[in-house]
């Protein structure tokens, strides 16, 4: 049975993981809990954004904003998704709703720099104790943490451990053994320093590429496609009509940034939490990256567990919150991924058949996976 924090002392929190899941709890306990000793062990030696781009649709601005990161703050460090559709390679639109009726019906979305939002998380940081080059050596239920960095070994005694250190977890692989699977996709994600004005994502036959402006006369630049390929550019998108001249060839010589990394989803992880120990973002669920909502789902994640906490409910009270809504939208991003990275009759039937569903319908269930949460 777990033992309910000294509320004396206040609760000590461990935060494993400086991705945006752990950013965002530390910024919410910070606000939710005045007394807590919060601790955050990142195993980089510098909090590095991975990933180049973020679209932060209205699920996730709610709960920044409702920890004080007003979304007026985060379209100035980036911009306000407006125009956007999705269409085949030869040009043709397969969707493209108008963005007063997107906003009416759930609220305004922010493409950024994933480097913006974390240098915004950060700034909001004033009483958590965080260690760089941290390497987490163990963690047990009992909430011990220990850890090894340039500055020596370390070692705490938890009340909660919030394990949010991503698709590779070692905290996850120590209690669940539950490994990545990999999609057999590679994916490229750049940041290219030409401007564009709509969001478009162009679905071809078994490949995708998107473009995302991320304000300052920048694009984020992702593509996907089945392997074997070795993400070097995306020559094979040169005449794809949809995207904005330049981009493509940009993405090859001219990237200022480039990750290229096969994609992994993660099966089912049952429980999320054990003893004192909770998993939250990519560590809980990591999802393929089609409805852009794997960051969201993390900062929903903290935003539920730092609320359990501040009740001083048991860590069964944030999975019971959390879990039947993060394992729908990881079904969703799979089926996602089905449609956009269909070939062959399978693509000609998608193209035929998505313009056919009513905007209405569309909306609704873009509604249920990205509108905020009541």
């Amino acid at each position: 049975m777990e033992k309910p924090p000294d509320e004396e002392r206040g609760v000590e929190l461990v935060i494993v993981g400086g991705g945006i899941a752990g950013l965002t709890c530390a910024v919410a306990a910070e606000r939710a809990l005045p007394e807590a000793r919060i601790t955050l062990l990142e195993q980089t030696v510098a909090i590095t954004p991975v990933g180049a781009g973020i679209v932060l649709w209205p699920n996730a601005l709610a709960v920044l904003d409702r920890w004080g990161i007003p979304r007026e703050e985060l379209a100035a460090a980036g911009t306000r998704m407006t125009r956007a559709g999705v269409c085949t390679s030869r040009g043709r639109w397969l969707r493209r709703v108008d963005a007063g009726r997107r906003e009416q019906r759930i609220g305004q979305s922010v493409a950024l720099h994933r480097a913006r939002l974390v240098d915004v998380l950060l700034r909001r940081l004033t009483r958590t104790e965080t260690h760089l080059g941290a390497k987490v050596d163990r963690v047990d239920l009992d909430g011990s943490v220990h850890w090894s960095s340039p500055e020596g070994e370390g070692a705490l005694r938890a009340d909660v451990v919030a394990a949010a250190d991503g698709l590779r977890s070692t905290v996850r692989r120590q209690h669940w053994g539950v490994a990545p699977r990999p999609a057999g996709v590679i994916c490229l994600r750049a940041v290219v320093d030409v401007p564009t004005e709509e969001f478009v994502e162009a679905w071809g036959r078994g490949e995708i590429v998107g473009q995302v402006p991320i304000g300052g006369g920048r694009t984020y630049v992702y593509a996907a496609r089945r392997a074997p390929w070795d993400g070097a550019g995306i020559e094979w998108a040169r005449s794809w009509p949809a995207l904005t001249l330049g981009v493509v060839e940009a993405v090859g010589a001219a990237a200022t940034e480039r990750i290229v990394a096969e994609l992994a989803s993660l099966p089912a992880v049952k429980p999320w939490t054990r003893g004192r120990v909770a998993l939250l973002g990519d560590a809980a669920h990591a999802m393929l990256p089609f409805l852009g909502q794997g960051a969201c789902q993390g900062i929903e994640d903290a935003d539920a567990l730092v609320d359990t906490i501040a009740a001083g409910a048991g860590l069964h009270g944030y999975e019971a919150r959390r879990r039947g809504r993060a394992m729908m939208v990881h079904r969703a991003s799979r089926h996602a991924s089905q449609l956009a990275m269909a070939h062959g009759v399978r693509a000609r039937a998608r193209d035929a058949l998505v313009p056919l569903i009513p905007d209405r319908a569309f909306l609704a269930q873009l509604a249920r996976v990205a509108a905020p949460r009541a």
